[in-house]
C-alpha cells in the first residue's frame, strides 16, 4: 500500500488492476450529531453531491455512524473531476438547496425500515451520538443553515479527511 499527502490530506492507494476507484472519507458521522441536529451530516452529503455535474461514473455518497464517504469508479480523469466537484461542494455548500435535499432524505427514509442494530444502538446510548442511528431523517423545519454550516466548519477539514485510490495518485488530484 502506498501513502502520500496532497493538500494536507492523507492519500492511500493499492495497485488494483480493475477499474479506477477513488473515495473521499470524512470523519463525520451520526456520532457527531445531537438529537436536535440528527441527520445534518446526511444533508451535507446530499448538498455536496448536488454540485456534481452530469456524469456516467458509478458514484455514491454515504453517511454512516462514524464517517461520510464519497466514492466514484470510472475513467481516471472523470473520477479526479468528481472528487474536485465534491470538494468544491463541501467548501461552497449550496445551502439554498437545504429544503429540497431534506425533502429527498425524508422520501428516502419513507421507503426503508430502520435496521435492528440501529434500534439496539438507541436503546444502549439513548438519543445521543450513536443512538441517533434510527433518526436519520432531517425535518426541514428543525435544521437550519447555521446548523449545517457549523457542522461543516467543525468537521469538514483536511485534518478530518482521507482519500483512497485503486492506483497511485493521478496528475491533477487535489
Amino acid at each position: 500500500m502506498g501513502r502520500t499527502e496532497i493538500d494536507g490530506v492523507p492519500v492511500f492507494w493499492v495497485d488494483d488492476p480493475g477499474p479506477f476507484t477513488a473515495g473521499l472519507v470524512l470523519g463525520m458521522g451520526v456520532v457527531d450529531e445531537t438529537f436536535r441536529t440528527a441527520g445534518v451530516g446526511h444533508a451535507i452529503e446530499h448538498l455536496a453531491l448536488s454540485v456534481v455535474g452530469r456524469t456516467h461514473l458509478d458514484f455514491t455518497g454515504q453517511h454512516r455512524l462514524t464517517e461520510t464517504e464519497f466514492t466514484a469508479t470510472g475513467p481516471v480523469g472523470q473520477v479526479v473531476d468528481f472528487l474536485a466537484q465534491v470538494c468544491d461542494g463541501l467548501t461552497r455548500l449550496p445551502i439554498a438547496r437545504l429544503g429540497l435535499e431534506t425533502g429527498v432524505i425524508a422520501a428516502e427514509a419513507s421507503r426503508t425500515t430502520g435496521p435492528a442494530d440501529a434500534v439496539l444502538l438507541a436503546l444502549r446510548y439513548g438519543y445521543d451520538s450513536l443512538g441517533l442511528a434510527p433518526l436519520d431523517v432531517v425535518p426541514p423545519s428543525e435544521i437550519g443553515e447555521t446548523d449545517v454550516l457549523d457542522h461543516v466548519r467543525r468537521l469538514v477539514t483536511t485534518g478530518n479527511a482521507a482519500v483512497y485510490l485503486s492506483a497511485p495518485p493521478p496528475p491533477g488530484l487535489r
